[in-house]
Parts: structure tokens; C-alpha cells; sequence
């Protein structure tokens, strides 16, 4: 480990800036506020770190901005989260990575087209094997009740991302809070019980009941949330809690447009599902590249 006890110094003297960068990396490519062991991949807060500290601290010429850094990273942290790059390992790849990323940032700097630059030095770096995933197979993913593993965390971490308050209490949910009732978890729209009751008449249930437990049928809702809507169906919680698609963004940012929100009036898990998880699959594609 022969690290020069300098080195420690200097990054105990720096923990003030390190923490603006965690603080940064968090607000800014993750979107939200997440414990470390959510993140697939965690090593990804180091890489970020690295590569901030020596655009910062080393670099004279050639230095890349925070705005250009988070840009390039999200789309490195998605890409590799969506593919599974990290799944056999990743200190193989960390230190190519760091470099990589690096210069990635350092050329665009003197490119003309700043985006398609980084974004075909992107491709490079992933290869044939590790390219972004498709709109059709996220959809797929998406749709599959049995994701495991990292893909799960990342499209976990993505939905809290984005859904950020309470569909029945439109207040702000928080994640962190330990008060009865404002415990936040993924919980199910079309509920399992509901699911279980109705599977005869619902092809899309008969056909495949594991898709219930998919990540198009699931958003962060309050213990509290959750215990009221419980076994009811869409269409009468909706029509119970007086819940109107155009009050506020409570469903839109959860992914759910006016179209999806008819499904759910009419309790239609299919027509519901699949609109999601288009959506979701939109969203997800477009963050494995630099724009």
C-alpha cells in the first residue's frame, strides 16, 4: 500500500471539497439523496471523486468543467449500470476507467461538437460487447418481475430519482425519515391482492403473474401511503383520495402521463404497464449518452 503519508494530509486537509463533490455527484447524475449501499456499483463514487480531484487540483490546461464532468459521468454510470459492465468485477477496469474517462474529458475540451465527441468516445470505450442498451430491451426489463442484483438497485435508484413525492399525501417524500409511517419503500400500484383476485379476468396477470412484481408496476409511497391504498384497485383509490392527474407533477414525475393515468381509472393493468414502462424505457435510454 506504500501511499505517502502526504497524500493522507492533503486529503484530510481537503474534506471540505470532497464533501462539495459527493455533494454534487449526488444532487446532480444521481438526482437524489442515496445511502452508498443503493448504488450499483458503489466504486462509482470513487471513480467520480478521482476524477474530480484531479480536473481541480492537477490539471493546468485542458481542465473540464463540474457541468462537463457530471454530463459524462451520467452517462457512464447509467450505460454501465444498465449493461452489468461491473458484474464480474470492476478493479480490472477502475483504473482504465479513471484514465479513459479522463481523457475522454480532456479531448472534448478541443473538440467542435463537444457532445458527439463524448458520446463516440463512449461507444469506444464500452465496445461492441457492453453497447447501450436498446429502447425495446430496457421496455423488456422493465416488464420482468424478477430482476436481481445491480440492475435492480439501478432501477430502483432511478424510480426514487424521479418520484419524489407522495401520491396520496402530495407531500415530499423522504427517504431517510425513521417515524412510523413515513418509512418510504417501492410498493405496488395495481396491488398484489387486487392482482391475486382478478388474475382470471386480466390476460396480462394469467399469462405471467410475475410481472406484477415488475418495476412498471411499482413506485416510492409513505408505510402510511401504502397501508391506506393496500388492496383497493386504482380506479377507487383515485376516485376515494379525489386524485386528479393535473393537480400537480406527483405522477408525471413518477413516470405516469395522462394516458397511463386513464389506464388506471379504468383498471386496466395492461394498457397501464406497458405505457410506464415505455416511458421509463425512454427515459433510461436517453441517460446512457451526453446531451
Amino acid at each position: 500500500m506504500e501511499t505517502p503519508t502526504a497524500f493522507y494530509e492533503t486529503f484530510r486537509d481537503n474534506l471540505p471539497k470532497i464533501d462539495t463533490y459527493c455533494s454534487t455527484l449526488f444532487s446532480e447524475v444521481f438526482d437524489g439523496d442515496f445511502r452508498v449501499k443503493e448504488i450499483p456499483y458503489p466504486v462509482s463514487v470513487i471513480l467520480y471523486i478521482s476524477l474530480h480531484w484531479y480536473s481541480e487540483i492537477h490539471l493546468s490546461t485542458d481542465r473540464y468543467t463540474t457541468d462537463q464532468l457530471n454530463r459524462v459521468f451520467r452517462a457512464f454510470f447509467w450505460r454501465n449500470a444498465l449493461t452489468g459492465r461491473y458484474d464480474q468485477g470492476f478493479l480490472t477496469r477502475f483504473t482504465s476507467d479513471q484514465l479513459a474517462l479522463n481523457s475522454i474529458l480532456k479531448k472534448a475540451r478541443r473538440a467542435t461538437a463537444w457532445v458527439a465527441s463524448c458520446n463516440k468516445a463512449l461507444e469506444e470505450l464500452f465496445g461492441d460487447q457492453y453497447s447501450a442498451l436498446g429502447k425495446d430491451r430496457i421496455l423488456q426489463l422493465l416488464l420482468d418481475g424478477e430482476i436481481r442484483g445491480a440492475l435492480r438497485q439501478s432501477f430502483s435508484l432511478f424510480l426514487y430519482s424521479r418520484a419524489k413525492t407522495d401520491w396520496l399525501e402530495g407531500t415530499p417524500l423522504n427517504r431517510f425519515s425513521e417515524e412510523k409511517g413515513c418509512t418510504v419503500q417501492l410498493h405496488h400500484i395495481f396491488p398484489q391482492g387486487w392482482c391475486k383476485d382478478n388474475k382470471g379476468t386480466k390476460k396480462i396477470i394469467k399469462d405471467n403473474d410475475s410481472i406484477v412484481d415488475s418495476f412498471a408496476n411499482l413506485v416510492p409511497l409513505t408505510a402510511k401511503s401504502n397501508n391506506v391504498w393496500r388492496t383497493k384497485s386504482p380506479s377507487t383509490a383515485i376516485s376515494e383520495f379525489d386524485l386528479d392527474f393535473a393537480t400537480d407533477q406527483r405522477f408525471s414525475t413518477a413516470l405516469v402521463d395522462s394516458e397511463a393515468f386513464d389506464f388506471l381509472k379504468s383498471d386496466d393493468p395492461a394498457g397501464f404497464w406497458n405505457r410506464r414502462a415505455n416511458l421509463m424505457a425512454e427515459d433510461l435510454f436517453n441517460l446512457q449518452f451526453v446531451s
